[in-house]
């Protein structure tokens, strides 16, 4: 038997060393209790439990050991960062510390957690958090926050959290490509989740095609990540680009909430999956209603003015679309300036539908639009139809409405109805006509030529907001109405067909140019000179219209001389000729400018039997001249050649009660007393003959003498393409007249042979 003192020691080594003596029931230190406290830290450990297992932990980074490092994390850690196969080659992203670290400061959470920051030689710093494991039984680290740092800014992230989402975007891609619907569902938020959900499966699966074409199968190992406390943005690259895809946690899961496939070559790329989804769906409504006809189901998924200017008021049943349930695997989706646009081929045609946001009230949901948010929903906005056979385009507001529009039109046109004729007109057509005609002169539109009666649609092309038909009458006319968009509304804008002469002639062109033309007519009838002077030119009121009190009354058969069909009408620029002809009669032919945006009226030409041309303006200042010249007292103002420091030299002025010079025009009857010849020729005119004949002055000034006149004579502006008349006998101012022929031939308005003289300066 050993003494009482070894017995003592040998139970005090037994209790060190945590082992039982047998043959003894009890021990001073009980097993689990030894277990316990070998487990538990104490603040006589000197961090001996956190230092050991941050020691493990980049023991194995540093070993590049997997075994090693997942027994040195917790199960938790394990499950959420390590779960993957390939989570080993993942974890690299996190750019986790294989160097030794130092304690630098450790706080107790509870009895089984440990928040430790420790710091590597350079003095980067790491924060743990040590957890003891209840199935691995020992201290382990259970999460690791990492601080980044990027353009200016810090975040901290959770290493296990990270690695949890890197892991969900891998594991969702290779489900994405598995186009299986019922697992790819589930892992999408419920605002991705629904437009996905609504819209025919064949829709969904082409969508989902368009993103998994893009994967790689080895995608790279190195994605960015913006992540907050509620969502997360990740960053992938793809084959032509990369993936941006949005990720939000939902009852502690990470779900998808959006995904964009942006390359970079594209400009117009559709947006994100989610935009294209409700885009789709909002199609596949769509088709579905159309297909049944359903014009109450299509109301709302359409733009208002689409679907009253066409849909509303349209056959459906004349054009056939795609049908809801079948989605082409060539199918495209384009942005444009925000828009959306779908196309949809079949085996005959590709229907282009235009898609666009409805117009909302409010003003959150107007802010986040215009800060990049996807549209909620969309409507449609236009459909165009591409036939490819014959490679023409046709919309279907116009395919519905231009062919009975246009046949109203002419209706109307024929029934002389204004307030229609301006409704189905485009603005330039109603600007010189419709807008500008008294009603009263309706009929007396020059018409004939313009075919009448049914019209039948023979052929349609398309051209952007244009629409061009071709129509044929009973009588077998044919004519082109031409269309154009307005403000969502298809109107003509013309209508061309053959006239007498098998030119092609424009309805609008010829209204445009007629209409001052038949105002004149109808004013000259009335012998109202304020209305005629309203359809003519400036220089025509400057030089004829300004000099008379009232109209000559020899042109009576004018009015009816202009009331006649139109042969041809030439346009240049702002200058235009149109010749006037009733069978069996001599044409008339009217010269017009472009002044103010409006064609008005400069000369009217009378070609006489014999050929001679005679020129209603040109023929009445002669009339006016001679009147100067038969009364030169009658009150006519009269000029004097004044020069002074603030004026041109040769400038020729006005004597009279107006001490304000007139330019350009002789004027009848001041109410100031005229001054005697004498003194007007004492004034100083020159009457020098100048070395050779000048041109008519443009700038509006008068030249007197032999020399101005022979010059005007010369002048082929003031005749019909060259043709200059024969001039009886030419008056000078010295009152010498000279013989130039001794016939000219009669007027068939009047008889001109008495006023012969020509005045220059127009």
């Amino acid at each position: 038997m050993l003494p009482t003192k070894h017995i003592h020691a040998l139970l005090l080594f037994a209790g060190l060393a945590g082992t039982t003596i047998p043959g003894c029931a009890t021990s001073f230190f009980d097993t689990a209790m030894q277990k316990t406290a070998a487990l538990k830290p104490s603040i006589m450990d000197g961090h001996i439990t956190e230092n050991r297992a941050i020691t493990q932990f980049t023991d194995a980074l540093i070993e590049d050991n997997e075994k090693a490092f997942r027994r040195s994390v917790s199960t938790r850690f394990e499950q959420r960062a390590m779960r993957s196969a390939d989570a080993w080659k993942d974890l690299e992203i996190m750019k986790l510390p294989k160097v030794k670290l130092e304690i630098d400061d450790s706080t107790v959470v509870d009895e089984n957690t440990f928040e430790t920051i420790a710091k590597d030689e350079k003095g980067t710093k790491y924060q743990f958090k040590i957890a003891r494991d209840a199935e691995k039984r020992r201290w382990v680290v259970d999460d690791v926050l990492v601080r980044q740092r990027k353009k200016g800014t810090s975040a901290t992230k959770s290493v296990s959290e990270v690695m949890d989402l890197l892991l969900t975007v891998r594991e969702f891609l290779a489900t994405w490509q598995s186009n299986d619907r019922s697992a790819i569902l589930p892992a999408l938020s419920v605002s991705l989740r629904e437009p996905l959900e609504q819209m025919p499966e064949p829709w969904m699966n082409r969508l989902v095609e368009r993103v998994s074409s893009e994967c790689e199968s080895e995608m790279a190992r190195r994605p960015e990540i913006q992540m907050n406390e509620s969502d997360a943005l990740v960053k992938m690259p793809s084959k032509n680009g990369f993936l941006l895809m949005k990720v939000a946690r939902e009852d502690n899961h990470w779900l998808f909430s959006d995904i964009e496939v942006r390359q970079r070559k594209t400009d117009d790329h559709p947006g994100s999956v989610l935009r294209q989804a409700r885009a789709l769906h909002a199609v596949s409504q769509f088709l579905a209603a159309y297909d049944k006809e359903d014009k109450v189901a299509l109301k709302p998924l359409c733009e208002g003015t689409f679907y009253s200017a066409s849909l509303e008021i349209g056959d459906l049943s004349m054009i056939s679309m795609p049908s809801a349930e079948h989605a082409p695997d060539d199918f495209e989706i384009r942005s444009f300036s925000g828009q959306l646009t779908i196309m949809v081929p079949d085996k005959t045609q590709i229907v282009q539908l235009d898609l666009t946001t409805p117009k909302s009230d409010d003003r959150k949901a107007v802010q986040k639009l215009a800060e990049g948010s996807v549209e909620t929903s969309f409507v449609v906005r236009d459909i165009t139809i591409y036939d490819r056979q014959t490679r023409k385009q046709q919309k279907l507001e116009s395919a519905f409405t231009a062919p009975v529009r246009a046949m109203l039109f002419v209706s109307a046109l024929h029934d002389q109805n204004l307030p229609i004729l301006k409704q189905l007109s485009t603005e330039e057509f109603s600007h010189g006509t419709w807008d500008r005609i008294d009603p009263t002169l309706m009929s007396q539109l020059p018409l004939s030529e313009v075919p009448a009666g049914t019209l039948t649609l023979r052929n349609t092309d398309v051209r952007g907001d244009t629409t061009e038909m071709e129509f044929m009458s009973d009588s077998g006319q044919i004519c082109s109405i031409i269309m154009r968009s307005e403000n969502g509304t298809l109107n003509v804008d013309d209508i061309q067909y053959p006239n007498a002469s098998a030119h092609v002639a424009s309805l609008r062109n010829h209204l445009q140019l007629t209409v001052p033309i038949v105002e004149l007519a109808s004013a000259w009838h009335k012998q109202d000179l304020s209305g005629v002077k309203r359809t003519c030119s400036m220089d025509f009121n400057r030089l004829i219209w300004g000099n008379l009190k009232t109209l000559p009354g020899e042109f009576d058969r004018l009015p009816e001389m202009l009331l006649v069909p139109v042969r041809s009408a030439t346009l240049a620029d702002s200058q235009a000729m149109v010749e006037l002809a009733q069978a069996g009669e001599q044409p008339v032919n009217v010269r017009l400018l472009k002044e103010n945006n409006a064609w008005v009226i400069d000369e009217i030409s009378v070609r006489q039997p014999d050929g001679v041309v005679f020129h209603i303006r040109q023929n009445l200042r002669r009339d006016i001249a001679q009147s100067f010249l038969d009364n030169p007292d009658g009150g006519i103002m009269q000029a004097v050649n004044e020069t002074t420091s603030d004026s041109p030299a040769g400038v020729v002025h006005a004597f009279g009660e107006s001490q304000e010079p007139r330019r350009g025009n002789l004027t009848l009857p001041s109410s100031g007393k005229p001054r005697a010849r004498t003194a007007m020729t004492s004034a100083g005119i020159d009457m020098t003959p100048a070395p050779k004949p000048q041109p008519a002055p443009t700038d509006g000034i008068l030249k007197f003498g032999p020399e101005a006149i022979a010059a005007a004579l010369q002048d082929t502006s003031l005749h019909s393409k060259g043709e200059v008349e024969e001039i009886e006998d030419v008056a000078y101012l010295n009152g010498a007249r000279k013989s130039k022929s001794p016939e000219t031939s009669p007027s068939p308005l009047r008889d001109i042979s008495q006023h012969p003289i020509e005045i220059p300066g127009e």
